[in-house]
């Protein structure tokens, strides 16, 4: 596997995206933020509006193969507890652009949520893709990360249609899910966006996030 980069939360962004309203989402580089013995790490703060602020990495070219870790503390978001995606924060997106060689660009196709779960009271992170012939975004991972700071690792591998796979891992407690036989082979990455989105809070909350030791291999 090869090194792709690694940045703390600070370098992440080739671009940073930012609303420019008074009631808008915001993101800041701080100490408080930082995890796993960093110096600083990214807060998102959440508004009830949930404008545009979010970091954007573009170092992916068309991967086919693309594994993230990355810390991250969900505990400031004062999510209601309820069934897996009906009180939720959408947190990132992978996104497959049109980069001059790509037939179909799929646009954003795997985005992950933070939840909190009634049955234990805990907050989880959920993963929905929307497959090749729909617009419709489906479930595909509930994993479970709790109070305070976690590692955590995606890996995406496109193969043929019907046998693409996303791995969902925690590996501070070696928890993983992995779903096989997605018909996600027309995807690739070429953008990964990390914050704030707009109609990313359909909770209509009010809290932040901390985010930090991001890195990616292809």
């Amino acid at each position: 596997m090869t090194k792709f980069v690694k940045v703390a939360a600070l370098a992440l962004a080739m671009l940073i995206c930012v609303a420019g309203l008074a009631s808008a989402s915001s993101i800041a580089v701080n100490n408080a933020a930082a995890m796993n013995a960093t110096t600083f790490g990214m807060q998102t703060n959440m508004t009830a509006a949930a404008t545009d602020a979010y970091v954007r990495s573009d170092h992916p070219v068309s991967e086919t193969h693309y594994l993230m870790r990355f810390w991250v503390n969900p505990s400031g978001l004062p999510l209601a507890e309820g069934a897996a995606g009906t009180n939720s924060i959408r947190f990132f997106r992978l996104n497959d652009q049109n980069d001059g060689g790509d037939p179909q660009p799929r646009g954003t196709f795997l985005v992950g949520f933070f939840t909190k779960s009634p049955d234990d009271h805990q907050y989880h992170m959920i993963f929905w893709a929307k497959q090749n012939g729909t617009t419709a975004f489906t479930s595909i991972g509930n994993l479970f990360i709790g109070s305070g700071a976690s590692q955590i690792e995606v890996e995406f591998t496109a193969a043929n249609s019907g046998t693409t796979s996303v791995v969902m891992k925690k590996l501070s407690t070696a928890q993983s899910i992995t779903r096989n036989n997605l018909n996600l082979s027309d995807a690739d990455v070429d953008l990964i966006d990390i914050g704030s989105f707009t109609n990313s809070n359909p909770s209509a909350i009010n809290g932040n996030y901390f985010f930090d030791e991001f890195e990616s291999y292809r």
